[in-house]
């Protein structure tokens, strides 16, 4: 996944990355009394579902067309999981304007473990 953060939104992105390997760590589906979503889940497909549900499986992380919020409070709600997963890679980042050091704390360690570059256009326009 290619990132590309500045002073005015390293912030944000960073927020968006955590995001992102939250659902890249969904566990997976093995067996049991779930209800499949079809397609993608969305707010919409949540208020929908029948009641007394407590699990809902996704094709895979990609299949999840919410924000953070609307995730997070749905995980309160249900336990989610993947039908499968898919091999997250890492993250490439460009940096511009802020030093590698102060990205990599607003990330997280956590986080971190997951890039595999740093500035990876450094010199390019």
């Amino acid at each position: 996944y290619a990132v590309r953060a500045d002073r005015s939104n390293y912030i944000a992105m960073t927020r968006k990355m955590r995001y992102l390997l939250h659902l890249a760590e969904l566990p997976q589906y093995t067996e049991g009394e779930v209800f499949h979503v079809a397609g993608p889940l969305t707010q919409y497909v949540l208020d929908n579902i029948p009641k007394g549900t407590e699990s809902i499986v996704v094709r895979d992380f990609s299949k999840v067309f919410m924000d953070e919020a609307e995730f997070l409070h749905a995980e309160r709600d249900f336990r989610i999981m993947v039908a499968g997963k898919l091999m997250f890679g890492g993250f490439a980042v460009s940096l511009k304007g802020i030093l590698q050091d102060e990205f990599i704390r607003a990330l997280g360690n956590d986080a971190g473990r997951y890039l595999i570059s740093m500035d990876v256009c450094a010199g390019m326009q």
